[in-house]
């Protein structure tokens, strides 16, 4: 099963970002990394580059993991070669037993235009979606300061758009939540569900701002009401 563990807690036990030892191979931390991965290729395809296969790829990088001399202080690699990457061996499973997160709610985080908020919740309402405004959510959830993360999470969105966004500055941050009806246990959320969000906000391209994907927050505790 996958476990979303949040970056404060991978940095808090010394797990490390991109590469080398005791990494989560490429990952990067967010919001000040994003425009890493978004960079525009039709430049560089138009001058000639050509990309190799992703297996030939990885079948390269791994022999050259094996025949490389470790480097400083980082363990030999099990065939026998260079600087480790990840969280392998025992270091790596305690390393994932000590990160392994409290079960947490699933959350796509938007920012919404207030004129469309009430509209926008009785849609989602009507497909066990759930609307949470961040300065109101739960104390549990928000640390007791709701507006003040609120603040914080409406401002890392807009400075990692670099100004693409400037129009939602007054706008709510909101966090959207799966009902029950959509849950399979422990079991990671279906695809139909990610659609049905997805597809809804796609109806208000005027009026909200997201990034496709989810992140996770403590389990939100308000009671859902039959609708």
């Amino acid at each position: 099963a996958l476990h979303w563990v949040p970056r404060e807690r991978l940095e808090a036990r010394g797990v490390q970002p991109w590469m080398g030892p005791r990494s989560i191979p490429l990952w990067l931390p967010r919001p000040e990394l994003d425009a890493m991965m978004t960079h525009d290729a039709d430049t560089p395809a138009a001058a000639g580059l050509r990309c190799r296969p992703i297996g030939q790829t990885a079948r390269d990088v791994l022999a050259w993991l094996r025949e490389t001399p470790p480097r400083g202080p980082h363990r030999p690699h099990p065939g026998g070669g260079a600087a480790a990457a990840g969280l392998t061996g025992v270091g790596g499973r305690g390393y994932r037993r000590r990160v392994r997160r409290t079960p947490h709610e699933n959350v796509a985080t938007v920012l919404v235009d207030p004129a469309v908020l009430p509209e926008l919740e009785l849609e989602l309402v009507g497909r066990d979606l759930w609307l949470w405004p961040v300065a109101t959510a739960p104390a549990d959830v928000t640390g007791g300061d709701g507006p003040r993360l609120a603040f914080q999470v409406r401002r890392r969105l807009l400075m990692a758009k670099r100004g693409a966004w400037d129009l939602a500055a007054g706008w709510t941050p909101v966090w959207i939540a799966f009902g029950d009806t959509w849950r399979r246990g422990d079991e990671p959320l279906p695809w139909a569900a990610h659609a049905a969000l997805w597809d809804l906000l796609a109806h208000y391209p005027d009026h909200t701002r997201y990034r496709l994907g989810l992140g996770g927050v403590p389990r939100l505790t308000v009671h859902r009401e039959a609708v």
